[in-house]
């Protein structure tokens, strides 16, 4: 339904959106979503050439400065379980009312890919002619970004109208990134020039968050609401590289960076609100979400060793850094839809927007380790599904098409010495979705039913009826032939195998 959820969620993104809509789900269920195949179409503007060009190359002429890529991922996503609190002691699956004798309390266990990127440009390469000569450039890139959070969620139904929850996750969140360019280029005195430039990362960060919500309905219409709190940051770690050379007839220089410390990369704070209600078979949902800024959403504090070479005398220094990027407030929107074209199935779909923090690029100048953002994107989607509804659970198949648009930071070759300059992009995106929940006592009968059909033999014999008791004995009178000789007692019948549990419907 396009993102939404902070109202009427009811699967493995609730503990996330709105913690409150745990409650409403049923008892003992898993909630799954896998998706499975995503296509990534990524467009980068005037790469080859991305900035101005230095006098002593002339006058460049590349046919086509910009490149595109595109490729199939497979990305898993999102596992929860959900029990009652009842389930917790007993083993039932009743309703447990809540300490101030409201309604029932719900648990949930979440482990869920909230935020993923992963991009990969590998081997473009250009040979072009120049108003001097010619020109051959070979680069590369390699991107990617993870958020996974896991933990507990509470849920309780204080009466028919409010409902409350929280969330307790652990974050962890995983940066890295390549880029190497080389290029050799004739210059306008005849001689040519060989460049290179290349970086790379390596971060992650663990941090503590906390999402509390709450869920109240008024005149038929869910409303929701959620905030996601500060984190504290638990630990992390960053490692980073970058080489520069320059090789002409007149000059030479070379320099390699190394840099190791901390890194922190703050889950977002975030308030979150929805609106929801079921009108017959159609239910709506509309929700907007505010993400405020940071001062530092990425930083890292590193100790750099420093070693160059510039025409043949040789350099080294040692020192501390500390980097950072600043993150910008947000503001994104969600609306979708679930239409039940009959009770077990429905069409779902949606529109979202997913706008980035971080402002306009304006990366440090070679040597310099602090490139910590490497690229930014604004997105906005379509989902599209249907869903399958049974006793056993429920299935969605969809798709989740995107647009972005934004920067990205490529190295110039064609500037002396070589640096960072940063070209447009654009991507688009194709998720192949399958979701859903099930419930523990249908995968038992799927579990008892597979064992049956793989064992030899393993139908149940038929049991014998239990012996009858023998009947009270007649007293006995005072002549033996007025004695009643007792009836012989009847065969006892076997009883009927008893019938197997009637497998559950797909989920």
């Amino acid at each position: 339904m396009g993102n939404t959820g902070v109202a009427l969620g009811r699967d493995g993104a609730s503990p996330f959106l709105n913690p409150a809509t745990v409650v409403g789900i049923d008892d003992r269920r898993i909630a799954f979503s896998v998706n499975f195949l995503a296509l990534q179409i990524n467009h980068f503007k005037d790469w080859h050439q991305p900035a101005g060009v230095d006098p002593r190359f002339g006058e460049l002429s590349i046919a086509d400065r910009s490149i595109s890529s595109s490729r199939i991922t497979t990305v898993p996503s999102t596992l929860c379980l959900f029990l009652s609190l009842s389930a917790l002691k007993e083993g039932k699956a009743t309703d447990d009312p809540t300490p101030w004798k409201g309604g029932r309390q719900k648990f949930a266990v979440c482990l869920a890919t909230l935020e993923s990127e992963d991009l990969s440009v590998p081997a473009r390469s250009v040979g072009s002619r120049t108003s001097v000569g010619t020109t051959s450039q070979d680069v590369s890139l390699s991107r990617k970004w993870n958020r996974v959070q896991v933990g507990p969620s509470y849920s309780a139904q204080v009466n028919d109208k409010l409902a409350l929850g929280a969330s307790l996750q652990v974050a962890y969140t995983t940066l890295s990134f390549i880029q190497d360019a080389s290029s050799i280029t004739s210059t306008i005195d005849g001689s040519a020039v060989q460049s290179s430039l290349g970086a790379a990362g390596n971060g992650s960060s663990v941090d503590l968050t906390a999402i509390f919500g709450a869920t109240y309905v008024l005149g038929g219409v869910t409303l929701g609401a959620s905030i996601q709190i500060p984190s504290l940051h638990l630990f992390g770690n960053y490692v980073a590289s970058l080489h520069q050379t320059f090789d002409s007839v007149t000059d030479s220089a070379a320099t390699i960076a190394r840099g190791s410390g901390g890194f922190r990369a703050k889950p977002p704070v975030r308030v979150a609100v929805g609106a929801g209600k079921a009108f017959g078979r159609l239910t709506l949902e509309a929700d907007a979400s505010f993400t405020f800024g940071y001062r530092a959403a990425l930083a890292s504090t590193m100790q750099v060793d420093n070693t160059s070479i510039t025409n043949n005398a040789l350099t080294s220094s040692s020192f501390e850094a500390a980097y950072s990027a600043r993150s910008l407030p947000t503001l994104n929107a969600a609306v979708g839809g679930e239409y039940f074209m009959s009770p077990r199935l429905s069409a779902l779909g949606g529109l979202w927007t997913n706008l980035s923090p971080f402002g306009s690029l304006s990366p440090e100048p070679a040597p310099s380790l602090g490139n910590l953002v490497q690229g930014r994107a604004h997105r906005v989607g379509l989902s599209l599904g249907l869903g399958s509804y049974g006793d056993g659970g429920e299935l969605l198949l969809g798709t989740q098409l995107g647009y972005g648009w934004g920067q990205s930071i490529v190295a110039n070759l064609y500037s002396v010495p070589n640096d960072w300059s940063v070209v447009n992009s654009s991507n688009y995106s194709a998720l192949f979705i399958i979701a859903g929940s099930t419930n523990l006592r249908a995968i038992k009968s799927v579990i008892e039913g597979v064992g049956r059909a793989l064992t030899p033999g393993s139908t149940p014999a038929p049991e014998r009826a239990p012996a009858r008791e023998p009947a009270p004995e007649p007293e006995r009178t005072s002549s033996p032939e007025a004695e009643p000789k007792p009836e012989p007692a009847p065969e006892p019948a076997p009883e009927r195998a008893p019938a197997p549990p009637n497998p559950a419907p797909p989920p």
